[in-house]
């Protein structure tokens, strides 16, 4: 019994399973994860701001979210959003190249998106005063 203990898996919160790494007689690493669980009650989107855009976006601003296969759009709001560019070559360092840019920003979906899929690819559509 003791034994049968030791090897039960039990997930340390509830979630949805994402992913299975192991197959059945795998023996996975010592503290390698055996499942990947999606938590929490709304699913978020992580998107790249582009350099023209990265000074109008602010956390806590409201934003509508696309996404691919939807037909309704979703509410978000901007959780956070990088101060470092995700990449930069070296030559976007300075002059006009340094509009390509990107910023990784993150997205808090509403109670509404909880059965969206992960992985769907997604569009921002960012309020008037940020295109400017």
């Amino acid at each position: 019994e003791i034994d049968l203990d030791r090897l039960t898996v039990r997930a340390p919160r509830a979630g949805r399973i994402d992913a299975l790494p192991y197959k059945v007689g795998d023996q996975p690493n010592v503290a390698a994860p055996a499942v990947i669980l999606l938590v929490g009650a709304a699913p978020y989107a992580r998107i790249y701001v582009p350099e023209p855009l990265r000074a109008s976006v602010q956390p806590g601003q409201a934003v509508t979210v696309q996404v691919a296969g939807v037909a309704r759009s979703f509410v978000g709001q901007v959780r956070n959003i990088r101060s470092e560019p995700s990449f930069t070559p070296y030559y976007a360092l300075s002059g006009n190249d340094a509009a390509r840019l990107s910023y990784l920003a993150e997205i808090d979906l509403k109670a509404d998106a909880a059965e969206l899929p992960a992985g769907l690819p997604l569009s921002v559509v960012w309020p008037a005063a940020s295109r400017r």
